[in-house]
């Protein structure tokens, strides 16, 4: 019973005593190295032993030559690849891995036999692949991989998925979340608040904090984890600090499957910060939340690879109010035939309507919630048909006005689209939005059906309120949520 209870618990110390190194990591302290499993250590001491062994005997057939030239060649070559499989097996650097498969497909031209062992050796390393981390050789060596499978495709005409051609990659806000929900957070009608209403709870008091949750949020991660779950290959680009905050994001995004090789990270300056926001949660499910944007405004578009960057589509989402990224990224994307996708940030719609024509004109889809609609439109938000019919004549594309609770109204030049929202329960709403229009776009791009992306759209919104956290009820591939599908009126645009 005591084994068992100590396997089940060491996930657990493995990803605390890597939170712990990555503390220390900030932190400017050196912790020792852990040994790692004793059967790795076993074989980079064999492989040192051999490499040293084979190495030396170079000398030997030096000073009294009994065998070829070509034979002394490969035995010191063979040699010195030991030596260096022995110090990344020492080291749990990945690449020990690709030469130790290399050296494996040599051994089984010139000794079959014992390439058989190496077969057994190479399966238990696998077996621990995990325990090895990515060093800056296994980056050079993904690097021509990527490019050999893009040159020879290439020269049949085709691009393999191989190659890094994503599906989706999305531009937007990461940020490092942390949610805390009271009883005794109060809201009461205040008119000296913008909203009419305030978040309140007792000053000078020590607060009793019920649920508390750290997670990743912004737009750019949710939307990525959106169309990650749906099957489709994601990258996400964001800008973060050099901080535990940024990499516990980005490791977020790495168990989701998502991409995150283009992510900006400031290191000069100690003061930059990842983005965070505390998360205040009423009872009720509204909150306050309190920004911090950190590194998140500080976009650089000169460090988007562009030139590097293949996909079908493109998401952009807040870009910290940085029009010289927005208009270079949609004349990148509308060059190469990329479709865009876009729920621009409040920054973004600050520049108008008159500079926002270049994404309005050149987007695919455009969504927007009723209040952003109408203020850039100019007219009441409460005129929805007129709306709609402003809207279509900037939006080339579908145009999606979201209106909470009641539900959305999606436009395609032709028909208006209605639906409501499920008899669900609301946990609180954050990343609501980002659910809704990532659903939409990932099932638009697999099904091309507009009803059908408003359903899965509401679906996906649905779970994620029922939730604490804006990723903890995304959807997965198959999984359209436990309540019936909204049903969806259309009616020709007058």
């Amino acid at each position: 019973m005591a084994q068992e209870t100590k396997k089940s618990l060491l996930p657990e110390l493995k990803e605390e005593e890597r939170k712990i190194r990555k503390a220390a990591k900030e932190l400017d302290i050196n912790l020792p190295e852990t040994r790692g499993p004793f059967g790795i250590n076993l074989i980079a001491l064999f492989f040192l032993v051999g490499g040293i062994a084979l190495v030396g005997a170079t000398f030997t057939d030096i000073f009294g030559l009994r065998t070829s030239a070509w034979v002394v060649i490969f035995r010191t070559v063979v040699g010195a690849v030991s030596i260096f499989i022995s110090y990344g097996l020492i080291k749990k650097l990945r690449w020990s891995l690709w030469l130790y498969g290399l050296l494996l497909i040599a051994s089984i031209f010139f000794n079959p036999i014992l390439s058989v062992l190496y077969v057994i050796v190479l399966v238990y390393l696998v077996a621990h692949k995990n325990v090895f981390k990515k060093g800056r050789l296994d980056s050079f060596l993904e690097d021509i991989w990527g490019k050999f499978l893009a040159f020879t495709y290439g020269l049949a005409g085709k691009t393999p998925r191989e190659s890094k051609k994503y599906d989706i990659i999305t531009i937007g806000s990461a940020t490092r979340d942390v949610l805390m929900k009271s009883q005794e957070f109060k809201i009461i009608k205040d008119e000296s608040f913008s909203t009419g209403r305030a978040e309140c709870f007792a000053l000078g008091s020590k607060i009793e904090i019920k649920d508390i949750v750290f997670t990743s949020g912004g737009g750019g991660t949710n939307t990525a984890v959106t169309f990650a779950r749906q099957g489709l290959r994601t990258a996400c680009i964001g800008a973060i600090g050099e901080d535990i905050d940024g990499e516990e994001i980005v490791d977020e995004l790495n168990k989701e499957g998502v991409n995150t090789d283009y992510f900006q990270r400031n290191s000069e300056e100690k003061s930059a910060r990842t983005a965070f926001s505390v998360i205040l949660v009423h009872p009720s499910a509204e909150r306050t939340i309190l920004s911090h944007k950190g590194e998140g405004q500080h976009f650089d578009v000169t460090k988007i690879p562009f030139d590097k960057l293949k996909t079908n589509w493109l998401f952009l989402d807040s870009l910290g109010g940085h029009y010289d990224l927005l208009e270079a990224t949609v004349k990148w994307a509308k060059s190469k035939e990329i479709k865009i996708a876009t729920n621009p940030g409040s920054k973004e719609l600050e520049h108008g309507i008159d500079k926002l024509k270049i994404l309005l004109e050149n987007a695919d889809i455009v969504i927007m919630n009723q209040e952003e609609a109408a203020k850039i439109s100019g007219i009441d938000y409460k005129k929805e048909e007129e709306v709609f019919k402003f809207m279509d004549k900037v939006v080339k594309g579908i145009f999606i006005m979201s209106k909470g609770p009641e539900g959305v109204a999606v436009s395609d030049g032709k028909n208006i689209y209605r639906a409501g929202t499920p008899d669900s329960p609301v946990v609180e709403r954050t990343g609501a939005g980002d659910a809704f229009s990532s659903g939409f776009v990932a099932e638009y791009i697999k099904s091309d059906d507009t009803e059908k992306a408003i359903q899965f759209a509401t679906a996906n919104a649905s779970s994620v309120v029922a939730k604490f956290g804006a990723k903890a009820g995304i959807l997965i591939e198959g999984d359209w949520g436990p309540w019936p599908l909204v049903k969806v009126e259309i009616s020709p645009l007058n």
